[in-house]
């Protein structure tokens, strides 16, 4: 919008004072007097705004407005956006005084009726699109004069992104037990500075305390949240790259939600499913012993709920020794097979089972994924130390067994495997 200059108005006050008065002297005018307005105009600088400008949504565009007065002192002045005068005073900032401190419309002092001049700094709209913004200025008689500029915004939406570079989650997963678990997010703003990220289980926001957040990637280094929506100060509001923790539900699957929203009230949200899958933590026998079938009564096979050995054909017993080989010496004749008794089942790790994998195994449904796919053997060959067999009681427990030892003895039947059981 092309605005009239200081000069060019006061000519056409001049132009109309002088049609006035020819109209006077050639008898086709009336009596009376022609008021004159007061005059404002916008003054160009360095950073000041006096023709069409385009603006981030909500930045603020600065202007200096000056004015004279006509016949009458000036009253007021008043700042309007599409010709309504601005409600939130903290929209303005005159003179560097601070946004609100002055009202909309603001009553001018006794001093400045004759001459006002101010640097005005004015918050634009934070929706898209030209809005008009005018400068007003009133005299105690109600005149007025305008000054208007307009100023666009373009909005580019905020973006707000997952990464999986570091071991953030991306998707839905399942994790085992009630966690910490963590995802990556990069936001950038678009046309409005970033303000605020919520973090919401089932569109709830969480507990403050539950959310860490940082920029490395190390959980004891980041810092716990003090409020949720967590505000964002300084250069954060321009983007950021953050590691975010959530201390997880207890079971069963929560959707969790990522809300990142700018000062124009944007919002870009990225969600994802959470089930956590209680599991068992196993328990543990070491330094158990299964003997010898050929040795004395009541020897060669295994409880293993509870470690204790029993007879081969016990009803408590799990797992039997295959005992001698009568046929061989007494110093060589031990078989060292075993087998599965009363029903249950006998298996051998899959290739995808970990060597180490003894005393990494945390859980029992770990064992069960393990027997699960393990390979049925009726019989387990001859045993060595550090051989690993997975059983299956016939009521579906579900044992891990480890040689840690094999004792031999050459003039009896006293030899036995020592053992270490998870279930």
């Amino acid at each position: 919008m092309k605005q009239l200059t200081f000069l060019t108005k006061i000519f056409f006050v001049f132009l109309a004072i002088s049609f006035w008065s020819s109209c006077t002297e050639d008898g086709t005018g009336g009596g009376g007097t022609i008021t004159l307005p007061p005059v404002v105009e916008l003054v160009s600088g360095a950073d000041l705004v006096t023709s069409a400008t385009t603006v981030d949504a909500g930045a603020t565009f600065k202007v200096n407005v000056s004015a004279d007065k006509g016949d009458n002192d000036m009253v007021t002045f008043t700042v309007l956006e599409d010709g309504v005068a601005i409600a939130d005073a903290t929209r303005l900032n005159y003179n560097g005084a601070g946004a609100g401190v002055i009202s909309n419309p603001y009553s001018l002092t006794a001093a400045e009726g004759t001459t006002f001049d101010t640097n005005l700094e004015v918050t634009a709209h934070t929706d898209g699109g030209t809005r008009t913004y005018t400068f007003r200025i009133t005299d105690s008689a109600g005149e007025t004069d305008d000054t208007s500029v307009e100023i666009t915004v373009v909005t580019t939406p905020l973006t707000l992104g997952f990464s999986n570079a570091n071991g953030g989650i991306t998707s839905d997963v399942t994790l085992p037990n009630q966690t910490n678990f963590k995802v990556e997010l990069n936001a950038t703003k678009g046309g409005s500075p970033l303000s605020t990220l919520t973090v919401l289980e089932d569109n709830v926001a969480v507990d403050a305390s539950r959310v860490r957040f940082g920029v490395d990637n190390d959980i004891t280094a980041a810092t716990v949240a003090s409020a949720n929506p967590i505000g964002l100060i300084d250069d954060e509001k321009n983007g950021f790259n953050w590691f975010v923790w959530v201390s997880s539900h207890d079971s069963g699957t929560k959707n969790y939600t990522f809300e990142i929203a700018d000062e124009a009230g944007n919002v870009e949200t990225l969600s994802l499913n959470i089930t956590i899958q209680m599991q068992t933590a196993v328990a543990e026998l070491t330094g158990k012993l299964l003997k010898n079938a050929g040795g004395p009564a009541g020897t060669g096979g295994i409880d293993l709920l509870t470690g204790n050995g029993t007879g081969s054909s016990d009803i408590a017993a799990h797992l039997k020794d295959e005992g001698i080989d009568l046929n061989l010496p007494t110093s060589s004749n031990w078989l060292k097979n075993i087998s599965a008794v009363n029903g249950a089942t006998l298996r051998v790790p899959g290739a995808d089972f970990p060597v180490d994998d003894f005393s990494a195994v945390e859980f029992a449904e770990d064992i069960s994924i393990a027997f699960d796919n393990g390979t049925d053997v009726s019989s387990s060959g001859v045993v060595v130390i550090g051989d690993r067999f997975l059983v299956r009681s016939a009521n579906n427990t579900t044992f891990l067994v480890l040689v840690t030892n094999i004792v031999e003895t050459t003039d009896n039947n006293d030899d036995f495997y020592e053992l270490s059981i998870k279930y």
